[in-house]
């Protein structure tokens, strides 16, 4: 899967080539410099608008199948705890209306030594019941926790992913709409700085990822602490 990914972005990535052109200029002979490739790269231009164009297009086709996707699995997550609480309840009602019959039942019918021991028994049943359903409880509640937990990361991650990657794709779409639209002679100071660090927003997902797991991933928080100690 990651070889075709990377396949498809290959492909999809091979306007850049023509957009940007050559990056080096000869200037004597076996000597070459690098060419400013900013200013008039996209001027007068279609392909930069159609490329970028199409990746927003693609981007904003994933950021809806994701955010679908989010949103249906925690109604999963959500439909199944209450399922949860519903069998809980129920099986604790049950039980508690057999044990009542049962015992109601053996004193009636038998002996008062045979009621006491069969007394003894049941209670250590209803003990040892009242035990497995509390650890079944801590189990689910447990589990419970972990899939908060991954939906939780989940979306946090989606949302560093938007505004880093796709502000960046948006930021590429208007400036060559805006190169296409005026075109320029020169570039001011305040415009170069921008366009010169406003596309390392797309560094934002990278960089805050592993901050985001060590809040909310507890296996990723010890093996990190574990690592640190080690």
């Amino acid at each position: 899967m990651c070889v075709i990914v990377i396949a498809i972005g290959a492909v999809l990535n091979v306007p850049i080539a023509i957009i940007y052109g050559k990056r080096t200029v000869e200037i004597e002979t076996n000597i070459n410099a690098t060419r400013c490739d900013v200013l008039n790269r996209f001027d007068n231009n279609l392909l930069p608008i159609l490329h970028f164009g199409f990746l927003n297009f693609l981007s904003l086709l994933a950021v809806i199948f994701i955010v679908v996707t989010q949103v249906k699995v925690r109604g999963v997550i959500l439909h199944q705890t209450a399922l949860r609480k519903r069998i809980g309840a129920s099986t604790n009602q049950t039980a508690s209306d057999s044990s009542a019959q049962t015992n109601f039942t053996e004193i009636a019918e038998k002996s008062s030594e045979t009621d006491e021991k069969n007394n003894v028994s049941a209670i250590q049943g209803s003990k040892l019941f009242t035990i497995s359903q509390k650890l079944a409880k801590v189990k689910n509640r447990a589990e419970e926790d972990q899939n908060i937990r991954i939906t939780f990361t989940f979306c946090i991650v989606t949302i560093l992913l938007l505004v880093s990657f796709q502000a960046f794709l948006w930021y590429q779409t208007l400036l060559s709409l805006d190169r296409y639209l005026q075109q320029e002679g020169r570039i001011s100071k305040t415009r170069d700085t921008f366009y010169e660090y406003f596309p390392d927003i797309i560094t934002l997902n990278g960089v805050l990822n592993p901050f985001v797991y060590y809040f909310t991933d507890n296996k990723f928080n010890r093996k990190l602490k574990g690592f640190c100690r080690g």
